[in-house]
């Protein structure tokens, strides 16, 4: 009862609508020293050989797919009475053998539970297997075997030397080129020690992934027979090649200025550069002097007037501007990290932002401060009492009037572990989180932009990022540590492609910084080509879908990045250069380290989907005045004492490259009747249709609790939902095909230019046309079959032309289908035939 529908092992490539069975083998031996060694446990334990090695299987086939309970397939010979030992036939029955491996249990309690499982397997083992299919109803795909898609087989019966006068006999091996199921274990054993076999299905998988997966069983073996007691999630999976070439992968230390602040950087380079053009806002700019010392006036006044220190946070709600910049770099060089508020941002939430980060002050501009008045208690002067003080708001044309020195502040008091600022992202409870980000983490970072993106001083950047995305730091602040122009774009020009162009074109813009889906509008509206001038492209932000990455081709002149990273490490944690033609997320950057982990904090194998885990200087202090999350996202480095990693909630996993794929993430991913599904995957299926320009894909609940894949679409032409099916057939198999299609005329977007999915409407009465006329049945068994689709699906008027999968059907509905028209008639009907034959008609 509840047992899994499938056993998600990882593939090499995506599972195909209908099983071909075609398969390879691999031989490999495991050692006389292993196999005396479990053969004395399994004594020890009071278990058989076969159970040993049962349990063994079923523990790596749950660190493979990630799911505790496991179902597997094992045959029986079924000649338990005397009267058929000599007779010739057909006797084997199937097993099905589950283990549940909740909870971490050591080896020697799975034993014990495999033992009670298997024993009891055996007194039932009569029942045909045929029967537990036909009684159990399990949800029927082409696509898979029913209730398991591994099989064990131990092989262990003596065999007797065959003595012919004359002739010499030898038992030959035979290369399988057939797999029944996904993955076979076949163990014999000899005299001296176990031979394996692995049968696979080379429609899922390639050889050097199974040899892996051999690599792994022994070393897993080997592992649980030395220290029986070890929970099974602590028993060593990884060979040490694997272990080494972790190691390799996360070698990215590099010198950098760890002594050193933003502020110090930037003075620095305000020397070695003064007239030089920093910022560019419109008709206005500002050389590095210009910028720097006004920077030092709004710093002055934070520090005079308002006695600003280390670990103060000071608002920040402005237009933007090039005066955008110059508050920014007052409030690092005043000591004050900055907390950027949106001035569209909706009033609720600008409360909740300031009255949750305690902001000392705020600084806006006239226009906006009379708003700012009605939101919250304020003040010209500073309260430093005990408890909740009144917000200072200061006005940054107050600051740069004054009379405040424009010269360095003399005596820093900020050292690099201090704040520089607290952004806020929203949470999975629905309150915004601050992610506070140190002036060492911001210089750590910055030194990728010369070693691993090759940016120089004579770059110029385009501002585009809002300030309260973490992206804006490189943007708007890393760059000008560099050396570079910052052009910073008006606040109406980032959602309007032509303008955004025209901005690059006449600026001269070398490097620039977008999203996939605001670049996925600068193609659709003005051509690739409009950015041919741009000599760095990175881009990041959200996942870059494969049909954008294929038409980024002709930048063949453009260095292309695929970048990734969390706020909570800092900007960016690793980058892919795209000019190679393969699109994954790369590699670690400089000082920073990538782990693929277990539910347990245990390393995965290449190829195993894992949760992404951030190390290295790039991860930030926290969640402001938050030590629950904190302590529950930031966990203490498995690998490296005292040092911490950040839990992404992402899902990767290592591809034998060395580079990360990029698998969504966990919080994204559905399950819909008993199947784990990706939203991603459907989403870039659908995204290969040629008249597709936009999707996305997700979970929708409807009646009994039950959920179903809706699929949100921009279409360049009217596409049928028959259409839409047989496209995403060609590539899915049918559990992973949409219900509803839903046509949008564009896809709503957050502030910050991701999809907003909260914002997607409900598919009820929305859904893309059929196409197809509606047709009355013509005599009783149509009307017979009309009522029982209309009782499964939960619709009227179902017409005998109507596609069962295009209306809302799948196989598990099929089966129900089946059943009551059998309950009605004395006609068969099969439920392959409903595959074959989807009409009424």
């Amino acid at each position: 009862a509840g047992s899994p529908t499938l056993l998600d092992l990882p593939t090499d490539y995506p599972r195909p609508s209908i099983q071909r069975f075609q398969g390879a083998s691999l031989e490999f031996n495991l050692s006389s020293e292993i196999t005396n060694q479990l053969k004395q446990l399994s004594q020890q334990t009071e278990t058989s050989l076969f159970m040993a090695l049962f349990s063994a299987f079923a523990i790596l086939l749950s660190r493979y797919s990630g799911q505790r309970d496991i179902v597997v397939g094992s045959p029986v010979a079924n000649r338990t009475q005397s009267q058929v030992e000599h007779l010739i036939g057909f006797f084997v029955n199937t097993l099905v053998l589950r283990l549940n491996l909740k909870g971490n249990p050591t080896f020697e309690e799975v034993l014990k539970q495999a033992r009670q499982m298997v024993l009891g397997a055996y007194a039932h083992q009569d029942i045909p297997f045929e029967q537990l299919v036909e009684e159990l109803q399990p949800e029927r795909n082409l696509s898979q075997s029913p209730l398991f898609q591994v099989m064990f087989i131990l092989q262990n019966p003596p065999i007797a030397n065959l003595e012919l006068s004359g002739l010499r006999v030898e038992l030959l091996k035979q290369e399988s080129v057939v797999a029944k199921f996904d993955l076979s274990l076949f163990i014999f054993e000899t005299a001296q020690d176990l031979t394996a076999v692995f049968e696979y299905n080379t429609d899922l998988f390639e050889q050097a992934t199974i040899e892996r997966i051999a690599g792994h069983l022994q070393t897993l073996i080997s592992g649980l027979v030395a220290n029986p007691k070890l929970p099974i999630h602590e028993l060593p999976l990884l060979t040490e090649v694997e272990l080494h070439q972790r190691q390799l992968w996360n070698e990215t230390a590099a010198d950098y200025p760890y002594d050193k602040t933003i502020e110090d950087l930037f003075e620095e380079q305000a020397e070695q550069t003064p007239d030089h053009v920093a910022v560019v806002f419109e008709e206005r700019k500002l050389t590095y002097k210009e910028l720097n010392d006004k920077a030092n006036q709004v710093a002055h006044y934070l520090r005079d007037q308002y006695l600003i220190k280390p670990d103060d946070l000071v608002g920040v709600m402005l237009d933007r501007s090039e005066e955008m910049i110059v508050a920014l770099l007052g409030i690092l060089k005043s000591g004050g990290a900055y907390v950027p508020i949106d001035p569209e941002y909706p009033e609720e939430r600008i409360k909740l932002i300031l009255e949750d980060s305690g902001c000392k002050a705020l600084i806006t501009q006239s226009e906006l401060k009379t708003r700012l008045l009605s939101i919250v208690p304020s003040t010209d002067v500073p309260s430093y009492g005990a408890g909740n003080h009144e917000l200072i708001i200061i006005n940054i044309e107050t600051a740069l009037t004054s009379h405040s020195p424009i010269v360095n502040l003399q005596s820093s008091i900020v050292n690099p572990h201090h704040l520089a600022y607290v952004i806020y992202t929203s949470g999975s409870t629905g309150k915004p989180k601050g992610v506070m980000v140190t002036h060492r983490n911001i210089v750590s970072f910055h030194l990728n932009l010369k070693k691993t993106f090759f940016l120089k001083s004579s770059d110029t950047i385009l501002g585009l990022t809002t300030i309260c995305f973490d992206i804006s730091m490189l943007e708007l602040i890393c760059s000008l540590l560099s050396g570079m122009k910052v052009v910073i774009t008006p606040d109406n020009i980032s959602s309007v492609p032509e303008e955004l162009v025209k901005v690059v074109t006449d600026n001269r813009v070398s490097v620039l910084q977008i999203t996939p889906s605001r670049l996925k509008l600068v193609i659709e509206s003005v051509g690739i080509e409009s950015l041919l001038s741009v000599r760095v492209l990175l881009i990041g932000g959200e996942e870059l879908p494969q049909h954008l990455f294929e038409q980024l081709k002709p930048l063949i002149s453009t260095d292309i990045y695929n970048v990734y990273g969390p706020t909570e490490t800092t900007v960016w944690s690793c980058s892919k250069r795209l000019n190679d033609g393969i699109l994954t997320i790369g590699t670690p950057l400089l000082n920073e380290e990538i782990y693929i982990l277990s539910e347990e904090s245990v390393l995965l194998p290449t190829g195993v989907k894992g949760e992404i885990c951030i190390g290295g200087t790039c991860v930030s202090r926290g969640y402001w005045q938050d030590p629950v999350m904190t302590t529950e996202k930031f966990v203490p480095h498995p690998f490296r004492k005292g040092e911490r990693l950040y839990k992404t909630g992402d899902l990767g996993r290592w591809l034998p490259g060395g580079d990360i794929e990029f698998l969504g993430r966990k919080d994204d991913q559905v399950k819909v009747r008993g199947y784990r599904i990706e939203c991603g995957e459907v989403e870039q299926t659908l995204l290969k249709h040629p008249d597709i320009k936009e999707a996305v894909v997700v979970a929708v609940p409807i009646k009994e609790e039950m959920k179903e894949l809706a699929a949100y679409l921009v279409c360049g032409e009217e596409i049928t939902a028959s259409e839409l099916r047989d496209h995403v057939s060609r590539f899915l198999p049918e559990y992973m095909i949409p219900s509803w299609f839903i046509p949008l005329e564009q896809v709503p977007l957050t502030p910050n230019g991701k999809i907003d999915r909260k914002a997607l409407p409900a598919p009820d009465g929305m859904e893309v046309s059929t196409g197809i006329e509606y047709v009355a049945p013509r005599d009783e068994l149509e009307r017979q079959l009309a009522a029982v689709w209309e009782d499964v699906l939960g619709r009227e008027g179902i017409g005998i032309q109507d596609n069962f999968f295009e209306i809302g059907g799948h196989s598990l509905k099929a089966t129900q289908v089946v059943s009551r028209f059998h309950k009605l008639s004395d006609k068969e009907l099969r439920l392959r035939e409903i595959f074959q034959y989807p009409t009424i008609a």
